[in-house]
């Protein structure tokens, strides 16, 4: 993972979310991503409770299966 996000070119260390707050799955269907809520900043990607993980962040998890997006197939 590089220090800037390669969807939306924030940096990481900013604290903000990802600009792009959906996902497109194989199957054509559009999910909004879920939030961060723990208190501490992220550890994958540094975003603060109430944004969206910035894309390929190894902690977000699915909306569809729970699971964390990055190894779960959804997509």
């Amino acid at each position: 993972m590089t220090d800037r996000c390669e969807a939306c070119g924030k940096e990481f260390a900013s604290g903000e979310g990802c600009a792009f707050d959906q996902l497109q799955f194989g199957n054509g269907r559009i999910v909004e991503r879920l939030r961060y809520v723990d208190d501490m900043p992220c550890p994958g990607c540094g975003v603060q409770a109430g944004n969206v993980h910035h894309f390929q962040c190894p902690q977000e998890v699915c909306p569809a299966c729970e699971a964390k997006l990055v190894g779960c197939g959804c997509l």
